[in-house]
């Protein structure tokens, strides 16, 4: 297993020793230890400034968590070149600030994206309007989440946990309506 931090390789050997020792200790040790053997997952840190961008992809499955900023795409895009990624399968935007939402126009015109999570909140800044914008001109129709969601792809569960909170565009709670 490798967590990838902007370009660097980090082995997580400590994390599977953490799975091993829980393996043992629940009885589970030849499901769990032929499971992390099997499993090819990573997990991508894209260096995008402040911004956030997080890669998650298993054999047959990718999932992108938010974009970073529109000035940094062309980092992203490069990244996914390096790595072969010609298609995202979920595209997750926590929130729609610059620095979450800000690329997805340019990975969306570059890359097939088969869906899209959105907050269930309606964004007030320009780059929100080029956002979707730019899902209308692709034909992708965004999945708003109003509740909580869980799913399995390549055997892997996703869980996207929704806040719960109304938007308040006066006290500006945007960060409060993330999703996680």
């Amino acid at each position: 297993l490798m967590v990838l931090c902007g370009l660097v390789a980090v082995p997580l050997g400590i994390l599977f020793v953490w799975f091993l020792f829980l393996a043992i200790v629940e009885n589970l040790g030849p499901f769990v230890l032929a499971m992390l053997l099997l499993l090819k997952f990573t997990v991508s840190f894209i260096d995008v400034g402040k911004g956030d961008c997080i890669l998650l992809q298993s054999a047959a499955h990718t999932v992108l968590i938010d974009t970073g900023y529109e000035e940094t795409a062309g980092r992203v895009l490069e990244y996914f070149e390096k790595q072969g990624v010609e298609r995202i399968d979920e595209m997750i935007v926590t929130h729609f600030d610059k620095d979450h939402d800000g690329g997805a126009p340019a990975i969306l015109e570059e890359v097939e994206v088969s869906k899209v999570y959105l907050p269930d909140y309606k964004g007030e800044s320009k780059k929100y309007d080029k956002l979707v914008e730019s899902l209308e001109e692709h034909h992708i129709e965004p999945e708003r989440l109003a509740e909580d969601i869980s799913y399995t792809a390549d055997g892997v569960n996703y869980q996207i946990y929704v806040s719960g909170l109304e938007y308040d565009p006066e006290k500006e709670n945007d960060n409060d309506m993330s999703l996680e």
